[in-house]
């Protein structure tokens, strides 16, 4: 897609962005659910600390690290999906998200349900309870998309 090379923030349609987080909700879903039994002790241990690094890198603004973090989190679950073909349509849409440079983290509150969302994901899936891992994982995206939804209307 040779046209999409030099896209900027200001090339969107909020609605685009909606779009394809709502197939994104829809994905994760899938995918977490079929990795819910499938990680292994190891890993959760490994989310575990994730989620508390998280925390403080997001507390201490360091938002690159954060995204790091936030990638091998959300990875751990990809890898443990046997569910490989949603994991592939997700990183294609993740993909086509980054040429949109939105930083929704930067939003005013959405650090802060960013840290309690991930720690739900981690609840539900140290609990092996893959309808709340679901709910969980689906809320996160959902309010990612109304965080765009509410603050970037103006690009619409």
């Amino acid at each position: 897609m040779e046209e999409n090379k030099g896209a900027t923030v200001k090339s969107f349609t909020v609605k685009e962005v909606s779009n394809y987080f709502e197939i994104r909700e829809a994905l994760e879903g899938l995918i977490i659910r079929s990795a819910v039994e499938r990680l292994t002790e190891e890993d959760l241990r490994q989310m575990e600390e994730i989620c508390e690094k998280m925390e403080t890198y997001l507390d201490m603004g360091d938002f690159e690290e954060y995204s790091q973090l936030n990638k091998r989190f959300h990875d751990m679950i990809y890898r443990a999906s046997d569910n490989q073909q949603a994991v592939e349509m997700v990183n294609l849409i993740k993909g086509q998200l980054l040429r949109y440079h939105l930083r929704t983290i930067l939003i005013p509150g959405r650090k802060e349900n960013s840290a309690k969302e991930h720690q739900q994901i981690y609840r539900a899936l140290k609990e092996r309870n893959a309808e709340e891992a679901e709910n969980a994982v689906r809320r996160h995206i959902a309010n990612i998309r109304k965080t765009i939804e509410e603050h970037f209307a103006f690009l619409v």
